[in-house]
């Protein structure tokens, strides 16, 4: 969807920023919901660079628990920014 001309991508795992501070919390690190607030990220596409690697495919076949086919694929990439511009996070 779009947004003032901004595409909008969801994504579960945002990073989290202590308000206070302004620091961004470790991934994993215990959260505390009266100091600590989940952030939006935005950046500019021409401003970062994403690399594709190996694109792999599990299946499972005729799977009993499931009833049918299981079919799964894991995708390795690299993803970073060019260079440090165009880049923020939004604290809620």
């Amino acid at each position: 969807s779009e947004l003032f001309s901004f595409k909008i991508y969801w994504f579960s795992a945002n990073p989290y920023y202590t308000v206070s501070t302004l620091t961004k919390k470790a991934f994993g690190a215990s959260i505390n919901t009266s100091t600590d607030k989940k952030a939006s990220i935005f950046f500019y596409a021409g401003s970062v660079m994403k690399a594709l690697g190996s694109t792999e495919m599990f299946y499972r076949l005729m799977d009993p628990e499931q009833k049918g086919d299981i079919i799964n694929f894991q995708q390795r990439a690299l993803v970073l920014p060019k260079n440090n511009k165009y880049l923020a996070a939004i604290i809620q």
